[in-house]
């Protein structure tokens, strides 16, 4: 992560999915994990994105600035083709 902090003007955003996580970890663990990440980026300012959630136990446990990508909130849409 050492080089992270020498190029924070280049990041504004950071992703993190717990797609994989899920899997092998119960959600406490998960919670925590993402905690850390976030804990050792904060000083960056930058705007997190958290992918993957899709239960109720884990999205009330991370904070509401959080952006959230998930089936939780809307299956993947369709978008219609622009005609002109």
């Amino acid at each position: 992560m050492a080089g992270l902090f020498e190029v924070p003007h280049l990041i504004s955003r950071i992703k993190i999915s717990v797609l994989h996580l899920k899997r092998f970890l119960p959600i406490d663990t998960i919670i925590d994990i993402i905690n850390l990440i976030v804990t050792a980026i904060d000083d960056m300012a930058l705007e997190v994105v958290i992918e993957g959630v899709e239960d109720s136990d884990l999205i009330k446990d991370l904070p509401t600035s959080w952006r959230q990508q998930s089936f939780y909130y809307s299956s993947p849409v369709n978008v219609e083709p622009i005609t002109f």
